[in-house]
């Protein structure tokens, strides 16, 4: 009988809990599929499909982008991009979707990176 006192209020904070993670997830942190570009400064630029060019930045583990080349399709889950410019965010996860080439992004994206 005792056990089952403690079961609800256990519920109930792990319930808690969760929709906490879930609402930190919704808001602080979204994905963006886009063409990752790396610019000749050796910095990781992602040409995201709903925004445009974002310099993408990883403090926490500079390797996230190995393996990726310029031109890939990626999916990113990124933290709030800034409006500077150019726009800038930083990257928590990333996954190639598919190899890709520079002839990949739009020309207005295309122009806007190169001047």
């Amino acid at each position: 009988m005792k056990k089952r006192k403690w079961v609800l209020p256990l519920c109930v904070i792990g319930g808690v809990l969760l929709l906490g993670l879930i609402v930190i997830g919704v808001f602080l942190l979204r994905h963006c599929s886009g063409i990752y570009v790396r610019t000749s400064g050796g910095r990781h630029m992602v040409v995201f499909d709903d925004g445009g060019p974002v310099i993408v930045s990883t403090k926490d583990k500079p390797d996230r982008f190995d393996g990726i080349e310029t031109g890939d399709r990626i999916i990113a889950v990124c933290g709030f991009v800034h409006e500077t410019y150019p726009a800038q965010s930083e990257a928590k996860f990333v996954i190639r979707l598919w190899k890709g080439d520079l002839e990949d992004i739009p020309q207005k994206d295309r122009d806007a990176i190169w001047e």
